[in-house]
C-alpha cells in the first residue's frame, strides 16, 4: 500500500498503509520477528517468517519516507527493530546454507519450508539494510547490524555527519 501511495499519491492507500502497518507491528512477539501466520495460536515453538518480517520492514521504510515527525520516526525504529532481531537471530553466518537468513517459513499447514532460507527474505533483507542506510543518521545502526558478531567497529571519523539527515535530529525531532 505504501508503493501504491508512492506511485498514485492518493491519500486513501497512505490510510490503508498506516492501518496495515499498524495492525502488522501490534502482532509482532517481543523479538519482532513475525510468526508465520497472526491468526494461529501462537507460543515458543509457533515457527517465525522472516522473509515476511524483512517485506514488512521495507514496506515500513517506503511508509516512513511520506511521513513526519515522530510517526516516520516509530516506523522507521520498528523498521530498524525488526531488521537487527532478524539479523542477531536468524542470520546464517558460517552456517553451510545458500542464504543470508534462516527462520523462513513457505507453507507452514503442508510441512513445507519451514525455517528454511528463502531467496525473496534475502532480497529484501539486503533492500531494508539499503534503505536504512539512506536514513543518514541510522547509517551508524545498519552498520552495526551488517557486521559478523566477531567483527569490530571502530567510530566513525567524521561523527557529524550521523546528526543530521532527512530533517531528523539525534533525538528524533524534525529539524
Amino acid at each position: 500500500m505504501a508503493l501504491a501511495y508512492t506511485h498514485t499519491q492518493d491519500p486513501r492507500y497512505l490510510e490503508v498503509a498506516r492501518n496495515v502497518a499498524d495492525f502488522f507491528l501490534r502482532e509482532l512477539p517481543e523479538d519482532h520477528v513475525p510468526h508465520w501466520d497472526f491468526r494461529v495460536p501462537r507460543n515458543e515453538t509457533t515457527p517465525r517468517d522472516t522473509s515476511a518480517g524483512m517485506c514488512a520492514a521495507c514496506g515500513l521504510l517506503e511508509l516512513a519516507a511520506h511521513l513526519e515527525g515522530d510517526t516516520a520516526l516509530a516506523y522507521l525504529e520498528a523498521a530498524n527493530a525488526i531488521t537487527r532481531s532478524t539479523y542477531e537471530t536468524y542470520g546464517n553466518w558460517g552456517n553451510d546454507s545458500d542464504g543470508l537468513l534462516r527462520g523462513g517459513t513457505i507453507n507452514h499447514p503442508a510441512g513445507l519450508g519451514i525455517d528454511v532460507s528463502l531467496i525473496y527474505g534475502d532480497y529484501y533483507y539486503v533492500e531494508a539494510l539499503t534503505r536504512l542506510r539512506q536514513w543518514g543518521e541510522y547509517t551508524f545502526v545498519v552498520l552495526l547490524v551488517v557486521l559478523h558478531p566477531a567483527q569490530q567497529l571502530k567510530p566513525p571519523t567524521n561523527p557529524a555527519r550521523f546528526m543530521r539527515s532527512r530533517g531528523f535530529s539525534r533525538s528524533g525531532a524534525i529539524a
